[in-house]
């Protein structure tokens, strides 16, 4: 499994970006955004957050 922190390198005034996400990648290659808060972890396939959003999404992991 691999994790990437997704920040917003767009946001001013603060001394780091504030991440936003986690991709994390999965032992089958596929990959997965994570978001947490206090309380709650949510975690959703990459595919299926471009669905939510109405977008398609084609990905191909090389490693």
């Amino acid at each position: 499994m691999q994790k990437y922190q997704i920040r917003d390198y767009k946001k001013k005034n603060q001394k780091s970006a504030p991440r936003m996400f986690d991709l994390i990648i999965n032992e089958e290659g596929i990959p997965f955004i994570e978001t947490k808060n206090e309380k709650v972890s949510h975690k959703i396939s990459l595919t299926e957050a471009f669905k939510q959003a109405g977008k398609k999404i084609e990905y191909t992991i090389e490693g």
